[in-house]
């Protein structure tokens, strides 16, 4: 169920809400899909994904207007595709040391999101995943990044630093990022 309108890192889980739909996820396999906002009508500003959730399952949070800040626990392995798609007011995301996979558009379109922080662990970077996200200046991605889709970072109009830990670079990774002064 929704957690309400408690401001207070409520706890969310992706499979509390009443409606669901099958769809595929980027591991093969058929799981439901599920936005745990759909009873309320709105995500709370600031939430805490449940302590022991492995998976953010695709579209899980797709265009919850109302989230500000996210914080995924250690126990995440897996943000799947669009999970935090549209989410308009989305500032600050903290991932887990968990989290090995940033799903395709996971965080695309998000224009108020300023503050990244990718796990130490992510391995892959899929597609699109922080596309057009203007507000966001700078990011950190980790030695351990051995995948990149294409078009991560692009539209970040007001990017101005990047720190790369590795040597991977995807396709028009950092296209449109016209304000990208340090990397």
């Amino acid at each position: 169920a929704c957690a309400g309108t408690s401001t207070q890192f409520p706890t969310l889980t992706p499979t509390a809400a009443p409606s669901t739909s099958a769809a595929p996820t980027d591991r093969g396999t058929s799981e439901p899909t599920v936005n745990p906002c759909v009873s309320c009508g709105t995500c709370p500003p600031n939430a805490r994904i449940a302590d022991g959730t492995e998976v953010i399952e695709d579209e899980a949070f797709d265009g919850c207007t109302g989230l500000e800040s996210i914080v995924i626990p250690d126990s995440v392995q897996f943000i799947g595709k669009k999970s935090f798609l549209e989410c308009k007011h989305l500032k600050n995301v903290t991932m887990g040391s968990g989290v090995l996979s940033i799903g395709p558009q996971a965080f695309e379109g998000c224009p108020e999101l300023t503050d990244v922080r990718i796990g130490e662990n992510v391995e892959i970077v899929g597609r699109r995943a922080f596309y057009e996200n203007i507000a966001l200046t700078s990011v950190v991605i980790p030695a351990g990044v051995n995948s990149v889709g294409d078009d991560v970072f692009q539209g970040c109009a007001n990017m101005t630093s990047v720190d790369i830990q590795n040597t991977v670079i995807g396709n028009r990774m950092f296209y449109e990022c016209t304000g990208l002064r340090d990397v």
